[in-house]
């Protein structure tokens, strides 16, 4: 008898479906951002389910790094949400 596994498609995403569907960008800023902005930036990036993190490298605040589930959210609607904010960015690459 064969047993194969059952995989769901209701309920929050494994870990494992996490990590096999993760997409790490980096995203530069051209423009320089002082706290108050780079926090509104981040919460609004946050604020898609489909972003695990989004962070600014620490001592490189023109470099965002931006983590999410690539089946939900690709790098061009992540670097939208920079521009939207009227900033000139681009995505320097996948990690």
């Amino acid at each position: 008898m064969n047993h194969s596994p059952v995989i769901s498609t209701f309920g929050p995403a494994s870990a494992n479906d996490q990590l096999n569907n993760n997409l790490a960008i980096i995203v530069h800023i051209n423009e320089p951002l002082d706290n108050i902005n780079r926090n509104g930036l981040q919460a609004a990036i946050l604020e898609d389910k489909a972003v695990y993190s989004a962070d600014f490298c620490p001592l490189r605040y023109h470099l965002h790094l931006v983590q999410n589930d690539r089946t939900k959210l690709n790098s061009r609607d992540a670097l939208s949400k920079v521009v939207v904010r009227n900033l000139s960015s681009q995505i320097v690459g996948p990690i």
